[in-house]
């Protein structure tokens, strides 16, 4: 049963203050008056349905929940998406370093990584967890929701590609993710980008709306004023 939730105010700063942009069938696509932050007013609040849905990493005409084709065919692009995170990871990976992966999906990019770091990867799909056990024996598999995790490590890196905008407690992810890192750790992650040029003209058509999984719609400025 799908549940939801109603977004009453500003996750990030707690304003109350709402500038409707436009509407996504019963949901409202919400601008922060404060802070700018972009979000929907209505939210998917059934994580364990949502992303344990045999569905959601197949193409096929049931998979009405995500943009994926198959995903398993998505290894090249994730080994090339991401090349900058591997750059910086390898100059920095001293010995027994500890990296955790969030939302890791099938452990694509952990795949690639240097082998003298420590690996752990949290990944709320139980389909897709195996997954990442099967490509990476070495991995430290956690196969929850990570806001619910509890994690006694601290992290050298943090990695999470296209994962903050499905969030939740978007404030409390992030207040979680920087608990986990070590001194002189590092937060590496993507998100799509609402503000460029193709997002802005499509506007309720965008490709990066989701309206069932993508709650947060961040652009560069946002980011660069705020985290």
């Amino acid at each position: 049963r799908e549940k939801y939730k109603l977004i009453k105010k500003c996750n990030y700063c707690q304003s109350m203050k709402q500038l409707i942009l436009f509407s996504i069938g019963e949901q409202n696509l919400i601008k922060c008056a404060k802070c700018g932050l972009t979000y929907l007013d209505k939210q998917r609040i059934d994580v364990d349905n949502l992303y344990n849905n045999k569905n959601y990493y197949k193409n096929s005409e049931k998979n009405s929940v995500a943009n994926y084709c198959d995903y398993t065919s998505q290894e090249k692009v994730v080994k090339n998406k991401f090349k900058f995170a591997y750059s910086y990871i390898y100059k920095n990976a001293l010995n027994n370093k500890k990296l955790l992966e969030i939302g890791a999906g099938y452990g694509f990019f952990l795949k690639y990584l240097p082998k003298n770091l420590k690996f752990y990867a949290v990944e709320i799909s139980k389909l897709a967890a195996k997954k990442i056990q099967e490509n990476n024996p070495d991995v430290k598999v956690y196969d929850t929701d990570f806001m619910k995790l509890k994690l006694d490590e601290n992290f050298d890196f943090i990695v999470s590609f296209d994962v903050i905008e499905h969030q939740i407690n978007l404030k409390e992810y992030l207040t979680k993710v920087y608990s986990l890192l070590g001194k002189d750790g590092v937060f590496i992650f993507t998100t799509p980008d609402y503000g460029s040029f193709l997002n802005k003209i499509f506007g309720s058509h965008a490709p990066t709306i989701q309206p069932l999984y993508h709650n947060y719609y961040f652009d560069q400025k946002w980011i660069k004023e705020n985290l």
